[in-house]
This record gives structure tokens, sequence and C-alpha cells, in this order.
């Protein structure tokens, strides 16, 4: 066994040396401790998942470990457990889930448990216990193995939970496990793990739901959460009779008659559901938790008559990634979606950033990218960020390219699909997160990932100059494939390859490679006069879907703009195009097109993209009551989509206007958009420094513009105004009366004034602007 960081004596145990998928398995040691412990600390993981318990008491976290490439990054957790660290005897116990079907989200691998107890006495001796030949294990838990999964995609199993066969007591001091078998070692393979430290938090539930109840009859209830929500449901009970059966069923969907749908989004399935039999005890309580279900509503059923007393609460559990940004503004629309984004961000943050919590509950490359916009301003969440990263660096190919999903089961012929477009978010996943953190060592770790997939795609450039189309699964918009593809090159495909050239030469140079940084330059502008040569109509003054296509898809045209193809004096009447023709991106491209339009002088085309509402539009999903991002903008399939959550970001970065402007955050922008119709808007942020705040508010004949900078960066402030005549004051203080500037404070600095804005730079503090129009 291989640790980052050794330390480890303990070894991998399971129950027996055969085993099969969706095995599940209880693990105790007893052990004495007779001296003063100063220091407790229990490292536990396990494949793949656990729960650790000291004397009863539940120390791990929720769905833990995270997935990840057990051979590359096998995650362990560490508690520090001293208070619950008694003199006597103590108990060390663990339930265990394998999943081991070749399922979407996960790693194979082999089952086993590893846990390691290290006792730091009060003479500074230090005691370790862990896993091995002496721990007992109980063959027949309470929990049935080898069920089936809950559906097609293999990502968790149904549970079915025999409360009768759960021994009183196992858990604590006292109980005799005279009469349970010894563990025996895990498989071989697990010698060669890599043991590294969970950098990330461990799943958490962030509050329980009582949901309604919506609908009954004998011997059913279907309750509602009133969104669509990540956890389990937790049943308690009271007079239910032994051996009673209850199915909790869920879906983010009812049919015709009322019951909850046997369905995963658009995935027929009879195995979204749990089991709990009753035990006959006076009171009972359980929650099919050991992975993330999603739904909406939830139906108890029963093969016996209801108990007289029952409840029905709903775990709303993730990630424990701590929200540290928010927007809030007088439009109730942009609220609603505001905070539909953060609930989405939340329930596909789930040990890693997937895709939809219910259906796949996979990472994507492309998702996590957009997913990271919203997520790097609105939460705590570097390390899970990075994490995405770390795993598709761990399932790279040898020919650079990535699975399509990782960690995930490639050999599997469901899962072994590749996306080249989808690789190249790798490289725009790295720039986005040194440019918001400003940690230039990322770009050093994950160089050569990087480059070999990009050389793999530059490879594909044939004597046209172009990226040729390969067998993989092209995407170039989505949802869904409305971009023709019938030519050998791709407009899309070649200009997010330009784009990821740009930022390789970029990257290159940020870490001191000087003769890389030169090739892919060199690279990317051969590449970029190949586009304009083959798939630019001059005429038209328009970019061609593919190559030979009579189709010039708005989305085109935003990509090759929004990655820099276009040459300066090519650009104007392509975005007055692009603005006159209103929405037809979708979800993929809609995040180009929103900061396109922001960023080059056409707020108010964006601001209407934004807060439309027709059939092609984010209001559409809160009209219809949805309270998360759906995955396109079709009322079809997925209701629970991250990626569509970026529009939380273009709220806070555009509309409240705080924006980076340097990496990590050391020059800041206050460039706030002010729509005619929006009353204020407020956004804050917290960065490594300190807070970001900023508001503006209108008033009878102009606005205030509040903001606070924090300690080491400093901020350029662009202030709107409608005509010349404005009149520029700062906590008072005149900056400038039309025209005339007046004598600046040293806070203020580098002021300058065009017909539509005021431009200057502050430092840190708080900031109070008033802008009035003298007319």
């Amino acid at each position: 066994m291989k640790t980052e960081n050794g330390g480890w004596s303990a070894k991998w145990i399971w129950t027996h040396a055969a085993f099969g998928m969706n095995e599940f398995a209880y693990f105790r040691k007893a052990i004495v401790i007779t001296r003063q412990v100063c220091r407790a600390v229990l490292l536990a993981t396990a494949h793949n998942h656990y729960k650790a318990m000291i004397n009863g008491v539940r120390v791990s976290g929720e769905v833990t470990p995270a997935p990840s490439n057990p051979v590359k990054n096998k995650l362990y957790n560490e508690y520090d457990i001293t208070r619950h660290i008694q003199h006597g005897e103590n108990v060390l116990s663990a339930m265990v889930c394998y999943l081991g079907g070749s399922g979407q989200n996960y790693v194979d691998g082999v089952p086993g448990l590893l846990m390691q107890l290290e006792l730091t006495y009060s003479d500074g001796s230090v005691q370790r216990i862990g896993t091995d030949g002496t721990w007992r294990c109980l063959l027949d838990t309470p929990y049935q193995n080898h069920t089936e999964f809950s559906h097609r995609r293999r990502i968790g199993p149904m549970e079915i939970f025999d409360a009768r066969k759960e021994p009183d007591g196992w858990q604590y001091p006292g109980f005799s496990d005279k009469n349970w078998p010894f563990a025996v070692p895990a498989a071989a393979e697990t010698n060669a793990w890599l043991l590294t430290p969970q950098r990330i938090q461990e799943g958490a539930v962030e509050r329980l739901l009582t949901p309604q109840l919506c609908d009954a009859a004998e011997n059913v209830r279907v309750y509602d959460a009133g969104k669509i929500i990540s956890g389990w449901p937790v049943l308690s009970l009271k007079g239910a009779k032994a051996g009673q059966r209850f199915t909790l069923r869920y879906s983010e969907d009812l049919d015709k008659h009322g019951r909850v749908k046997h369905n995963v989004c658009n995935d027929t399935s009879e195995f979204y559901c749990d089991c709990y039999i009753a035990s006959g005890r006076l009171r009972e309580e359980w929650s099919p938790n050991f992975c993330y279900k999603a739904f909406r509503y939830c139906e108890i059923e029963s093969d016996m008559a209801l108990p007289e007393e029952y409840g029905l609460l709903l775990a709303e559990a993730h990630t424990g990634i701590r929200q540290v940004g928010y927007f809030v503004c007088g439009d109730p629309l942009l609220n609603a979606l505001f905070s539909a984004c953060i609930q989405t961000q939340k329930n596909n943050a789930l040990g890693q950033l997937v895709d939809c919590p219910h259906r796949e509950q996979a990472q994507y490359l492309a998702d996590a990218d957009l997913q990271a916009e919203s997520l790097l301003y609105h939460f705590d969440v570097v390390s899970m960020v990075e994490k995405v990263l770390t795993d598709f660096t761990d399932g790279q190919h040898a020919d650079g390219s990535f699975p399509f999903v990782y960690p995930s089961n490639f050999e599997h012929p469901n899962f072994s699909l590749k996306i080249p477009e989808w690789d190249l978010h790798f490289i725009l996943l790295l720039w986005k997160l040194f440019y918001y953190t400003g940690n230039s060592e990322l770009l050093e770790t994950y160089y050569a990932p990087a480059e070999n997939t990009l050389r793999r795609q530059l490879n594909c450039i044939d004597t046209s100059g172009l990226v040729r189309k390969t067998e993989d699964w092209h995407i170039s918009d989505w949802p869904y494939p409305e971009i023709e593809q019938s030519g050998e090159y791709y407009t899309v495909h070649n200009c997010l390859v330009y784009r990821s050239t740009f930022l390789m030469a970029c990257i290159a140079e940020y870490c001191g490679r000087k003769k890389d940084a030169q090739w892919f330059s060199d690279q990317a502008e051969a590449l970029r006069l190949a586009i304009m040569k083959n798939l630019y109509d001059p005429v038209r003054r328009r970019f061609r879907d593919s190559s030979g296509s009579a189709n010039f898809s708005q989305a085109v045209s935003v990509a090759a703009l929004s990655y820099g193809v276009v040459p300066r004096k090519e650009q104007p009447a392509l975005l007055r195009q692009i603005a006159a023709e209103g929405h037809h991106t979708s979800t993929l491209l809609s995040l180009d097109l929103l900061r396109l339009l922001f960023e080059n002088g056409k707020g108010a085309e964006a601001y209407a993209v934004l807060t439309k509402v027709d059939d092609h539009s984010w209001a559409r999903m809160i009209h219809l009551g949805y309270q998360t991002m759906w995955e396109g903008f079709r009322n079809i399939e997925s209701h629970c989509h991250a990626w569509n959550a970026y529009i939380s970001r273009i709220m806070t970065e555009y509309v409240a206007g705080i924006r980076i402007l340097e990496p990590g955050f050391q020059k800041i922008g206050i460039m706030p958009y002010l729509p005619e119709t929006l009353a204020f808007a407020e956004a804050s942020l917290e960065i490594s420094c300190g807070n970001i705040y900023v508001r503006w508010e209108r008033s009878s004949n102009g606005y205030t513009l509040k903001c606070h900078i924090p300690h080491g960066c400093s901020a350029h402030v662009v202030l709107p105004l409608s005509g010349q005549n404005a009149v520029i004051k700062e906590r008072g203080q005149l900056v400038a009366d039309g025209g005339d500037l007046a004598d600046l404070p040293k806070r203020l600095q580098g002021l300058t004034i065009q017909s539509d804005q005021c431009r200057l730079q502050i430092f840190h503090g708080f900031y109070l602007f008033t802008v009035e129009s003298k007319n």
C-alpha cells in the first residue's frame, strides 16, 4: 500500500474473498484503553463508501469518501475523536457499501475497509490500532446484498434493509462479538492503491425538510418537497409490525394518477426506490443514505396498513460546500433565478461536480467548466473544482484524450465515449481556476495533461490547416445537436481548439516554458487564419456551421467572436448581426453569448436575453414552478442541471458589476450595468483577502453606488453616465461636475470622463459614489 504522507500500518480488510456488486458489510473492533489519552485521531476510508463510529457515535460525514480512481488517489478522511474516547472498553465500528457494478460515476476497484486509530498518550507515546485480521465482521447484515441498481447507469443500489437482522448494540462497548467471524484481507490490488487525504468536504445534511402530503390512498402516501433536492428520506415509525415492508420511491414527476412515476428523468426504472422492513420495536427510524438520490416527490407504500404514527422528513444533502457570495436586486424574476441556480449547484455537488443528481450523477469536463462559473463566485469550492482536474488527470488515456465522464468505468461499452470538444474544457477550466485563485502552481501541476490533450487535437490538423473531425462524438452546442455537422471540419470545434491553443501559450508563458509558449502561439495563429480562410464567408460576414455547410448559426458566430478568431476589422459587423438575432444558442454557448454582449457595449441586448420570457428562456423554468435549472430550454428530461446555473455569475459579474481583471482578484472591476427597469442590485463575494461588496440603487435623478474593496486589492470603477452633465461625488465630496474635474483625494486616481461613463481607480476601503444629472 502506497501513501502520500506515510504513517499507515493498517491493512485493507473485507468479509470474504469472493465478492459481487452492491455488497454491504459491518465491522467492529473492541479496544481497552487504560492510560490517559491526550489526542485521538481516526483515519478512515473504504471502497466505495463507509460510515465510521466510535462507541456508537457517528463521526464520518455522508456518502464518504468522495469518488476517485483508487489506484492513483484513494481518498481518506481524518477525524479528531478525542472527546469520544473513554477509559476502559472502546469500540471502533463501520458499515461499508461496495458498488462494483461498472457504473458511470465511480471506479469499480474491489471492496475493502481501511481504518487506523492513532492514540497519543500523556507521556508522549503513540499507539496505532488499525484494521487487520483481528477485526470482527457480520456476514449477514440487515442490508440485502446484490440488489438491483437504481437504474441503468448503475450509480447506486436499491437499499433493502431488514431491521429484524440488526444486532442490538453492536456498535457499543459491552456487545459480545464472539460469534462474528474475523475479517479477511481485502483483494491484493488494494496494496497498490495510493492513499491521499480528501481535501474537499464530506457530504453533509444541510437541512431536514418537512414535505407536504399531496396524495393518499390505501397504504400509500405521496409527499412533495416543493422542489428537486439531493439527499434521502428519513422515515420514522411507531407501532409498525415486525416484517412490515415500507417502499420509498422517488421521482421529479407524478403520473396521471398522482403516484410517483417509475422513472429517473427520461429513463424508465422500477428500482429507483428503497425498502425498509420493520423490526417491530415500538419506535424505529431509518434513512437509505449510502448514496445520494434526487427527487421532488417521495412515495411511501406499505404491504400492510400504515401504522397510526409515522413521519417522513427529507434530508437535503450534498458535499458540505459553503456559500460565500450572493446577489439580490429589484426584480423578483432575477432573484428567483439566482436562488434556483444556488439550489441547483448544491444539488450537484456530490463528492464530484455532477451534471445532474438523478439520471447520471456523473462528472463531465464541459459541465464542470460551466458550473465553475457560478461555483467559484458564490461558494468556497476551490478544492472541489481542482478535484475535477485531478480526477480527469487520473483517467486520461495514453493518447491524451479523456473519458467523457470521470471517475467512471470506461471499459464498459456504455461508458466508453469520447467527446473531443469536452476534452478541451480541461484547459479552459484550468485557466479559469488559475484566474480566480491567482495560484500559478496549478498551471504547472496540470501542465502535462493539458498539453497532452491539446497536442492530440493539433495532430488532427491536415493540409487544409484545420482540425479534421474524428470518429468520436462531437458536440458543437448542447442541448441539443442543432448546429449542422455534415462537413469534415466543424467550426465550433476548430474555434475551441484555437482558444485552447491560445490559452496553452499563456499557460506555458506563466510556467516559464518560453519555447512551448512560442510554439503554441504559432500554432494558434496558423489555425485562426485557416478558420478565416475556410469557414468564414466574407460576403455574408458569417461563419458556416461546418465546411461546405449552407447553415450560418448564431451559435457558431458567437463561438468564433468570443474565442478571438475574428480579426478586429470584422468584429463590429459580426457583433451587430449576433445582437440583432436575439437568442438562438443552446445552454453551452449561451454563456458566451451573454458575455460577448455585456462586454462589447450591448448590455441592453444581453439583459433582454437574460430576462426574456418565452419558450427559449431561463424565466420559463421559474414560471413553470421549478426552483432548479434545467439541462436546456426545452421542458424535457433533466430539470436539475448545474451547468445552466452560470447565469447567477452573469448577474453578479455584469448586473451588479463585480469582475476579475487580474488573476487572484489583484485588480477588481466594479463595472455595473444599470437597466432602466431595475431599481437596484447588490452582490457580495468572499475572496482570500476579504469581502468585495457592491450595491447600486437608482434615485429620482441618478443613482448611488456603494462598494467595498478588501486589503491587497485595487479596483477599476466604471460609473455609467447618461450624458456630459453629470455631477459625481464620493461621500459628498465633488469628483466631477460635467466635464470639469475636481481635485481628487489620493484614494481616487486616474479619473477620466467620456460621454457615457466615468472611469477611475480605487483601493482598499469603503466608497459611496453619487451620480446625478443636472437636468
